[in-house]
């Protein structure tokens, strides 16, 4: 791999600030499967304590999964996007053309085509780092549901 040299202090502090704003959404979307859990864990265990709104407190839950699994796949996809934004720039460097239009696109969103936000969204909901931890906290909730509904099936 071949070494470049950044051509100023310009570069090196708009490098860092695209590093920056990847970490941000890395740990927003790490901050989102914590608050998840944590809501996960006290709606469950309101709903033992209280036997009553089971099935309101259930569906509560499966919707809390659904929007923090969006906003993580967000997020995920807006990291995607800094990321495809910082690589082009290096690559501008590296092959000496020329950069100063790059680094005053900080604009994730002029990566991509119309429906940009969507269409990586999308692949970070398909992504390994979504998907498994979701469908992981889906689970006990829907057996819940389903228990519940069969108990009140069974009055």
């Amino acid at each position: 791999m071949e070494k470049f040299k950044f051509e100023n202090e310009d570069c090196r502090q708009y490098i860092n600030l695209l590093q920056e704003n990847i970490n941000r959404m890395a740990a927003n979307s790490s901050s989102c499967k914590t608050w998840l859990v944590s809501i996960i864990a006290a709606l469950l265990a309101v709903q033992a304590a209280l036997k009553e709104m089971v099935c309101v407190l259930l569906i509560g839950s499966i919707g809390f999964i659904l929007l923090f699994y969006l906003l993580d796949s967000y997020y995920l996809g807006l990291e995607r996007r800094f990321i495809i934004l910082e690589k082009t720039f290096i690559d501008h460097l590296k092959s000496n053309e020329d950069y100063h239009d790059d680094m005053y696109n900080l604009n994730p969103q002029k990566i991509g085509k119309s429906g940009g936000d969507v269409k990586f969204t999308l692949k970070a909901m398909k992504s390994f780092s979504t998907w498994p931890f979701y469908g992981i906290l889906l689970i006990p909730v829907l057996l819940f549901l389903m228990s519940s509904f069969a108990s009140f099936i069974g009055r």
